[in-house]
């Protein structure tokens, strides 16, 4: 269990729910993320820095395994599962840190009922682009 204490020394300012693991941005310019991290095959049982990636965070989304981060200045951050290319980096590299994304601000993620849908439209955006140039 995640101790109060935490949230108290680290403001909340969004937060995303996968099946199996969490994240949260904070007020400080940290994302922390726990939970089943599968694409690492790790359980984390306290909150842990997302590394390659801070600042402040307008929204997240979450995959089945795979997660996004929408930087206050436009920016996309992407980490996780890659071995479908849904992080629309180009690869189909697994990510342990987050690596920022080439794509043309503004971008917005909504979520929907079907978590890995955001990442996926971002995902096939990447792909569409990558093939007609």
């Amino acid at each position: 269990m995640i101790s109060q204490q935490f949230f108290n020394d680290h403001p909340v300012v969004a937060i995303a729910a996968g099946s199996t693991f969490s994240l949260a941005a904070t007020t400080e310019g940290s994302i922390f993320q726990w939970g089943n991290l599968s694409w690492e095959e790790r359980i984390v049982r306290q909150p842990e820095r997302v590394k390659g990636v801070a600042g402040a965070v307008k929204s997240l989304a979450v995959g089945g395994r795979h997660c996004l981060a929408v930087m206050e200045d436009g920016s996309l951050f992407a980490w996780g599962c890659n071995e479908a290319g849904q992080l629309g980096d180009g690869t189909r590299t697994l990510r342990q840190e987050a690596v920022r994304l080439s794509l043309p601000p503004p971008i917005t993620l909504t979520s929907s009922r079907f978590a890995s849908l955001p990442a996926a439209f971002v995902s096939w955006q990447q792909e569409s682009r990558l093939r007609s140039r």
